[in-house]
């Protein structure tokens, strides 16, 4: 799948680190961070589902993320254990509000029978799905010279809001060394084992999604 990324600016001149070379938050800081968003899934070019019957609605609830993720930071871990950020880079908004977005709008592309939208816009709904991510991160485990591995866990848990009953649950892991060790090559793996993960979430959710009378 052709990943589209996209890298905002904050300030004139903000630029990634060169020549391979990471940059971690505990080195000076003196540059305005650039910012990454993550691209939703593209609708199908074949195929496409036609609605039917009554759309189904479902409420995105704000993700749940392992310790360390839940900010606007890219995080990465060093010597398997110790957690770091990347310097001078941000998500463009804290990353449980990103993949919230990410998740809505991809489900929305897909699954277009499906009427999506977060707590705040779905007063009322026929499923719930909740996603916890526990992993989102780069880990370098023999230093920081050498491209770092990525790695991306998703739990996605489809409910009923009323009775709270679980319908779905599915468990993906992705896993993959990164193409070079740049931040830029980073976050253009994790946004591609992420679209992959929760592509198999969708597919596992579509058959229990169908159309409603």
């Amino acid at each position: 799948m052709t990943t589209r990324l996209l890298a905002l600016v904050a300030v004139l001149l903000a630029a990634l680190p060169l020549g391979g070379c990471i940059s971690l938050s505990a080195q000076s800081e003196d540059k305005a961070p650039s910012l990454y968003l993550l691209n939703a899934l593209p609708p199908r070019q074949s195929g496409v589902e036609k609605p039917e019957g009554r759309p189904t609605s479902l409420v995105v609830e704000l993700p749940q993320v392992a310790p360390g993720l839940a900010t606007d930071r890219i995080a990465l871990i060093r010597g398997g254990q110790r957690l770091d950020y990347f310097a001078n880079a941000r998500w463009a908004q804290s990353l449980p509000e990103l993949l919230q977005a990410f998740f809505a709008e991809s489900l929305e592309h897909r699954l277009p029978r499906v009427r999506v939208g977060t707590p705040t816009e779905v007063s009322s709904a026929d499923y719930r799905l909740q996603v916890a991510v526990r992993d989102f991160q780069a880990v370098y485990r023999k230093g920081l010279e050498t491209a770092p591995e990525l790695q991306v866990t998703l739990v996605a848990t489809l409910s009923r809001p009323g009775n709270g009953k679980t319908l779905v649950q599915v468990r993906e892991v992705r896993e993959r060394r990164a193409s070079a060790n740049r931040l830029g090559s980073v976050v253009v793996g994790l946004e591609e084992l992420l679209e992959d993960a929760y592509t198999a979430v969708l597919d596992a959710l579509r058959p229990e999604m169908g159309p409603r009378g």
